[in-house]
């Protein structure tokens, strides 16, 4: 915890206890903004790290939540009425200062474009733009089955002893190194509300997918890879058409998902599955 004036509290932690306040905070951007930030705390990693937390007289006022990897991605919110007083700022100061001792790679800013207040942040600090994703909601009633299916198909949920295999998986479905993502995966499936999903075919795991819990009436879908051997014979319209058929099942009344603006394919899939574009977000690399 660090004081940045008089009257003025920076914590470094989000723990349970505080996610009434972070809520409500929440709540009154989202009805000033008209709309909210993907966040759902019930994910968020336990201990340090996890998040900024900026009180001025005691009034929780501000929020930026930090996703660990070699690289931290954040996003955060300041309450606006305290808005344009400095305190987005000096979150970025905190943001920075805690990248640098827990040396990270960089620090990548999350906006998004109905927002312009965020853009508008990042090159300020003379943020470098990186990409930017569509978040995808689902539109019932479904357009119906793949035109071909594989009997041999299946999903089976991971255990969390699991873990290394999950990310062995999704970094040959990815590309990705397994040490950037493998510490987040074994703490990601110790959470009542993600599960990951082994896509098999045969008796061979041929790829991943993985449910999480937004709210109660919502869903999103991640973590969606089919290793390279197995692309190009439908399995993943099979396989995302079975997820949501089984989030349905469950009650789930929205199912979202993310995908790239620039992967055509996986918009292309998405899209013949039922989900639309709803909001899209950008991503800025803030220098350290």
């Amino acid at each position: 915890m660090s004081q940045v004036e008089p009257h003025t509290i920076i914590k470094e932690e989000i723990t349970k206890a505080d996610h009434a306040s972070v809520r409500d905070l929440l709540s009154i951007c989202e009805q000033h903004d008209g709309q909210g930030i993907p966040i759902n705390l019930e994910t968020l990693n336990d201990g340090p790290g996890n998040g900024l937390l900026y009180y001025r007289d005691a009034v929780l006022v501000g929020v930026a939540f930090i996703f660990s990897m070699d690289t931290i991605e954040t996003i955060g919110s300041v309450h606006p009425s305290y808005r344009r007083q400095g305190i987005g700022s000096e979150l970025l100061k905190a943001l920075k200062a805690y990248s640098q001792s827990q040396n990270k790679q960089g620090l990548t800013l999350m906006c998004s474009n109905a927002l312009p207040g965020g853009e508008e942040f990042a090159r300020h600090f003379d943020a470098e733009y990186c990409f930017s994703e569509y978040h995808m909601e689902l539109q019932l009633p479904l357009n119906g089955q793949p035109t071909t299916k594989d009997n041999a198909l299946s999903l089976r949920q991971a255990e969390p002893s699991e873990a290394s295999l999950v990310t062995d998986i999704s970094a040959q479905a990815f590309g990705d190194d397994p040490n950037d993502f493998g510490p987040w995966i074994q703490q990601a499936i110790l959470k009542p509300g993600r599960r990951f999903f082994f896509v098999r075919h045969h008796d061979n795991i041929i790829g991943v997918i993985s449910a999480v819990q937004e709210d109660e009436q919502s869903a999103d879908i991640t973590t969606f890879g089919i290793l390279p051997a197995y692309r190009k014979r439908g399995y993943g319209r099979q396989v995302l058409t079975h997820m949501v058929e089984m989030l349905l099942a469950e009650g789930w009344q929205k199912i979202a998902l993310d995908v790239e603006t620039e992967n055509s394919n996986a918009l292309t899939l998405y899209q013949s599955c039922g989900f639309q574009q709803a909001r899209v977000y950008s991503y800025h690399n803030i220098p350290l």
